[in-house]
């Protein structure tokens, strides 16, 4: 049992490399995509609770099936994702600006 649970969350991790919430958040943490992290976080939060609220909505109330419900869970676990990383990329943001003027002011000095 606990073998195969090893073997399932490794296969998880492989996975969860391509979900498109993980490589959206991949690419904002970029310096150039910094910037834009906050704006972008915020709405695809807003728009991931919304897809989740949907599609629980749809399987409790219109008797959809069951496994839509794996897809509610996800939407949920990326909007959460995306609440988070909003305003950690404003922190990250600012320590990227601090570091730059930081090196501006040593190459001139």
């Amino acid at each position: 049992m606990f073998s195969f649970a090893m073997r399932a969350a490794s296969g998880y991790a492989v996975i969860s490399r391509w979900y498109p919430s993980n490589l959206a958040i991949e690419c904002l943490r970029a310096r150039s995509g910094l910037k834009w992290g906050a704006p972008i976080g915020a709405a695809l939060a807003i728009a991931y609770f919304a897809l989740a609220t949907w599609l629980s909505w749809l399987v409790a109330d219109q008797a959809a099936p069951g496994w839509v419900g794996v897809f509610a869970c996800v939407a949920l676990v990326s909007a959460v994702k995306f609440a988070t990383f909003a305003p950690l990329s404003l922190i990250l943001l600012a320590r990227a600006k601090l570091v730059e003027r930081r090196y501006q002011r040593q190459t001139t000095a």
